[in-house]
């Protein structure tokens, strides 16, 4: 098996406990939503759709997302959004590679459990052996014996050596896997109010969308209606 990756789990983890920070701050500060802003040199593809509608001659200068007659969200709101579905999105990529090691740490073991339990069988009959050809006084046989004995006992000790690896690791990895669907239970709450915002984002989206074209299509009546009267 190869424990490379055990070096890394300091990071790993240091690396979650960081996200759940973030996640915990964005959703309990709304003044940092503008440092938020600082922070992204890329936007996502919508975000930058929404920082041009933001853009455009809307009565207040901001661009509002509508959650009922009374309630607007503005722009940095909304992109508050995009930065906390982009971390939930990482902290459920952490639970996906928690879910593989410890798939992986399992497949391990069970292959070197199997060799530890064959190969003490095989030593319990090479002793029963010995025995045998000591009670006929075979001194050769017995010696011939010993020596696959002693090969063998040094094959299941290094077995059962790497067996205790693999179970300490399988142990870690359990223990960070549980670790990890704690956390998401704790970002139930904020991951419910994300999803609620997604589905406002796209009620706005089709409405501005369908705004836009009826603006465009007004354009273009009015300049066509002004090149028939031109041609009048």
């Amino acid at each position: 098996m190869d424990f490379e990756d055990r070096d890394s789990s300091p990071q790993r983890r240091s690396a979650r406990c960081g996200l759940l920070d973030v996640l915990f701050r964005s959703g309990d500060d709304p003044e940092g939503q503008e440092a938020f802003m600082d922070e992204e040199a890329d936007l996502p593809s919508d975000l930058q759709w929404l920082q041009e509608l933001s853009e455009e001659s809307d009565s207040d200068g901001d661009l509002a997302l509508e959650t009922d007659n009374s309630t607007k969200r503005s722009y940095a709101e909304t992109a508050r959004m995009f930065k906390l579905r982009r971390n939930l999105d990482q902290l459920d990529s952490f639970h996906r590679q928690k879910e593989r090691d410890v798939q992986k740490a399992r497949e391990n073991l069970k292959p070197c459990r199997q060799n530890v339990e064959s190969w003490l069988e095989q030593r319990d009959n090479l002793e029963w052996e010995i025995e045998q050809q000591k009670a006929n006084a075979n001194s050769l046989a017995v010696f011939r014996l010993r020596a696959q004995h002693k090969l063998l006992c040094q094959k299941l000790q290094n077995e059962e050596e790497l067996e205790g690896q693999i179970r300490a690791e399988l142990r870690q990895q359990e223990l960070e896997l549980n670790e990890v669907e704690v956390d998401l239970g704790k970002v139930s709450l904020l991951r419910q109010e994300v999803q609620e915002e997604e589905q406002r984002f796209q009620v706005l989206k089709a409405q501005k969308a369908v705004r836009r074209l009826q603006r465009e299509r007004k354009v273009s009546q009015n300049q066509q209606h002004k090149m028939k009267l031109l041609r009048e």
